[in-house]
């Protein structure tokens, strides 16, 4: 009995460290024997999670289908439908097809597919936001397009990422058991950009940059992150979808303490903005990065209006 113990002992401590991502030594894992009680487990059960109340009013940029789902999601923190772009508090970037890798100098890899008028159209309401000073929330694509619209850039496809898996919020020192994970690109850390990560996981082993290019080896993956200067935060799963209400917890208080509480925003005919000045000094640095970031696209609609 004693050694049926131990061997299910082993088997919970590795199963745990999968779901988290991590590699255990079983050879350092030292058991106790005796007479003590097994420990308790708490399952925080879903009517026990205190989620914050935001009261935002909350623009969707996605198919109707997603508008619902996080509809759902944003219930929770108290929050409500806004019609178009200039009167929301908070738009959301949803997820969809690949960003076309010609935004940040890259040729296609083999995997990539593309919707080069999706792009342009969460663009356009990327610019919207920073003319305006709305802050915004990025899901799976919606992510990936922020972070390479602030001049950043993408692993065109990586390993182990489609599938539940754990993250560890490396701000406030909290894992995150089990999220939703559909993608196959991820975003490269870039402090040099701007970007603050926030949360991680230790999931893929190869990542391509291109058709030609792979990173292979165990190395953080980034699933959360934020951009100061245009109040984007990023996250890389889906926290709208059902079933996953840890994870939607963590993310509505992630908008909380980023963009709610955030002392560069402010109170503007009743609506979140970042500061007016604050505004003009960031978009002198987003005009030069939309006028090379978009010229692909340009020249593609260019080369269409000539047939």
């Amino acid at each position: 009995m004693a050694a049926a113990n131990s061997a299910l002992a082993q088997q919970n401590s590795t199963i745990t460290a999968q779901c988290l991502g991590l590699t255990i030594d079983k050879s350092k894992i030292t058991l106790t024997q005796g007479n003590r009680a097994p420990p308790k487990v708490s399952v925080l059960r879903d009517h026990l999670l205190d989620y914050p109340e935001l009261w935002l009013d909350v623009f969707v940029a996605g198919p109707p289908y997603e508008e619902r789902q996080f509809a759902e999601l944003f219930a929770r923190a108290r929050c409500k439908r806004a019609t178009t772009v200039e009167i929301a508090d908070l738009v959301v970037l949803t997820g969809g097809p690949d960003v076309d890798p010609r935004l940040y100098g890259e040729k296609p890899h083999d995997t990539t597919r593309v919707h080069v008028e999706r792009d342009k159209e969460d663009i356009a309401i990327f610019d919207k936001c920073m003319e305006l000073g709305i802050p915004m929330l990025g899901i799976c694509r919606g992510a990936q397009l922020g972070n390479v619209l602030m001049g950043g850039k993408l692993f065109q496809d990586v390993d182990e990422h489609y599938g539940d898996h754990g993250i560890y919020d490396v701000v406030n020192k909290t894992a995150i058991p089990r999220i939703s994970s559909v993608h196959h690109q991820a975003v490269i850390a870039n402090p040099e950009i701007g970007m603050e990560v926030i949360a991680v996981c230790n999931k893929s082993t190869a990542r391509w940059l291109n058709d030609m290019d792979c990173d292979v080896g165990k190395r953080q993956d980034v699933e959360a992150f934020f951009f100061r200067d245009s109040c984007f935060l990023g996250i890389q799963g889906h926290p709208e979808y059902r079933g996953y209400n840890q994870f939607a917890k963590w993310t509505l208080d992630l908008i909380q303490s980023y963009i709610v509480c955030n002392p560069d925003l402010h109170w503007q005919d009743s609506q979140y903005r970042i500061k007016p000045d604050l505004v003009a000094q960031r978009n002198a640095g987003w005009a030069k990065r939309k006028k090379s970031i978009t010229k692909p696209l340009t020249i593609t609609q260019t080369k269409k209006g000539t047939n």
